[in-house]
């Protein structure tokens, strides 16, 4: 499909989009074959009350696209890791929380910075230390269209890991299965609700 000199094609089609997703399911393995998440920039965190009774899932939830690192530092406290790393020519800054609330299920969260805002977020679910994987009758029978809730009522569980990313108007959500240790992954990526694109891939270690 061709897009005129002033349309831009969809997020889920752009070379820098997979990249950041490529980026993501390396992080997971890490996270799943380490005990502690391994950052380029060590932080030490305060003393703040996200940090006594770890991040919650409510506190993840109030992070919204575009809003700024002091916002986001006032409600999750000091980042434990930061990496930095360029983006379509763009430096994007990565601050990832490994001490979260028990009930959030989730061993750690991201937050990705574009020019100091937030672009995108995501979490690793606990879950992905006891891989259950997706049968490929089940991975067939979701198709373009399906909606958020239809995908995880088919595949009966939670995600292993979620990232959400926003692009002008246009908000994506991808969610993702390990299947075994060896790196194998089903993804599922979803705009406004609605299943766009999915991929099962072999990441060697």
């Amino acid at each position: 499909m061709a897009y005129g000199r002033n349309q831009k094609p969809p997020f889920y089609r752009r070379w820098w989009f997979w990249l950041i997703i490529f980026l993501l399911f390396i992080g997971v393995m890490a996270n799943y074959q380490q005990n502690g998440t391994q950052g380029t920039h060590p932080n030490t965190a305060p003393k703040t009350a996200a940090h006594k009774t770890g991040i919650t899932r409510e506190q993840y939830n109030q992070i919204a696209m575009g809003q700024d690192q002091a916002t986001i530092k006032k409600t999750l406290g000091t980042a434990n890791t930061t990496s930095e790393t360029d983006v379509n020519g763009q430096k994007a800054v990565v601050w990832t929380w490994s001490k979260l609330n028990h009930a959030f299920k989730a061993s750690s969260i991201s937050v990705t910075f574009v020019d100091g805002k937030v672009e995108s977020k995501g979490y690793l679910n606990l879950a992905a230390k006891q891989l259950k994987p997706i049968s490929q009758a089940t991975y067939d029978s979701i198709q373009s269209g399906t909606t958020y809730d239809e995908v995880i009522q088919k595949i009966g569980r939670q995600p292993d890991s979620e990232s959400v990313t926003t692009l002008g108007e246009a908000t994506s959500k991808t969610i993702s299965y390990l299947a075994d240790k060896n790196g194998k992954a089903q993804t599922f990526v979803l705009s406004a609700d609605r299943l766009v694109s999915k991929t099962q891939t072999q990441f060697k270690q």
